[in-house]
């Protein structure tokens, strides 16, 4: 099964994923990774509900949760949910 589809399934069990803020009455949600792909040149990352998260340069090698790894040129990027490389090989 895609786990594009996986997720469109199954968001519900997912869609809770949030902390309190003890000081304040709003929710602070978690940003995870649901799907990244390739389009083109490019790799665009996506939540668990489908929106759009950050793009970058380079070829798709991989995904989590977490991070996502691109090969830009010889190097190779992962980088965190927010589009910022933790990591360069």
């Amino acid at each position: 099964m895609n786990f594009k589809i996986f997720l469109e399934k199954n968001i519900e069990n997912y869609s809770n994923n949030f902390l309190e803020v003890a000081h304040d009455t709003n929710k602070v949600y978690l940003k995870m990774i649901g799907y990244a792909e390739q389009k083109g040149l490019d790799v665009y990352v996506y939540n668990l509900s489908g929106g759009f998260m950050w793009n970058r340069y380079g070829t798709l090698m991989g995904y989590t949760s977490d991070t996502v790894t691109i090969k830009h040129g010889s190097n190779i990027l992962i980088c965190g949910e927010h589009g910022e490389v933790k990591f360069t090989r």
